[in-house]
């Protein structure tokens, strides 16, 4: 999880260099900031999905068919949300008309996704990403044994750091 947090944080803070010009009237500077800002936040908070889906989808969970479902409907919308993010920042107001029908697009099939496919029954139903043997099992539970060293460690650090 640190690590995903790290490769989000740097490479927003990467995508966060705006081209602003002393030369713009103050209130194109201040949009100029906050679309930037808003870029930043959103795009690191996407490669932060994408990279604990990623994580999570090594290990087997398991996990209700609606839990599943929403995974990824929600990742669908969010990361359609910064694309048009993305598209506004890089054509301006030219194409703001399509970017915005696309996202009402996408907006409405997540919706709809979410109304049909969510209910009482995808509750019940199990789903596990992988399957694994025995041998898998061992190996699977040192990787868990030494997560939770290292965040055992982080967190005695943290109260040594803070007390």
């Amino acid at each position: 999880m640190y690590c995903a947090t790290a490769i989000s944080v740097t490479v927003s803070l990467l995508s966060l260099l705006p081209r602003i010009t002393p030369a713009m009237p103050q209130q194109s500077r201040i949009m100029g900031y906050l679309y930037a800002t808003e870029r930043g936040v959103d795009f690191s908070l996407a490669l932060f999905i994408l990279l604990i889906l990623l994580i999570l989808s090594r290990y087997p969970v398991p996990l209700s068919r609606n839990v599943a479902v929403h995974a990824v409907v929600y990742s669908i919308f969010f990361l359609s949300d910064t694309l048009g993010l993305l598209l506004h920042n890089v054509f301006g107001l030219n194409l703001l008309r399509a970017i915005n029908l696309f996202l009402m697009g996408i907006s409405s099939a997540c919706v709809v996704a979410w109304l049909v496919l969510l209910n009482a029954k995808g509750e019940e139903v199990q789903w596990s990403t992988m399957q694994f043997g025995r041998g898998d099992e061992e190996r699977i539970l040192l990787q868990l044994d030494s997560l939770n060293k290292t965040l055992l460690r982080a967190s005695i650090n943290n109260i040594v750091i803070r007390g």
